[in-house]
């Protein structure tokens, strides 16, 4: 291989390296500002919220066993920055056997922060 030959392919990989970095970061700064994201500490942080809610309720709340995170869970609307929680609690009930309850949780947000809210078990 010709220095000339070498030097031609050292800039084809640096140029590919550029391509696929600006990709990256276009595709990082979409992801970031996407609408669902903006909102996602609002999210995590109502279902975070609704838990503790749900287990106020629970006969054993130290049993409780909640499903990972999915965004599907949480509906926020901005008009009134609730965020509407719909999910499910695996727990012991008053005799001691483990039953999966419904609930539905509407939490008030301040920004990203929940400030208050009510549950309803089904």
């Amino acid at each position: 291989m010709t220095l000339e030959e070498y030097q031609k392919r050292e800039y084809r990989i640096i140029g590919i390296t550029a391509i696929v970095a600006i990709v990256v970061v276009i595709f990082g700064i979409k992801y970031l500002l996407s609408d669902d994201d903006n909102h996602r500490a609002a999210y995590t942080r109502s279902y975070a919220y609704a838990q503790i809610l749900v287990k106020d309720e629970l006969k054993s709340p130290k049993s409780a066993k909640f499903p990972m995170y999915n965004k599907s869970f949480v509906e926020y609307d901005e008009a009134t920055n609730t965020a509407t929680v719909r999910s499910y609690v695996d727990a012991e009930n008053s005799f001691g056997a483990t039953v999966r309850t419904q609930y539905v949780a509407i939490i008030t947000l301040s920004g990203n922060e929940p400030t208050g809210g009510f549950v309803t078990l089904k």
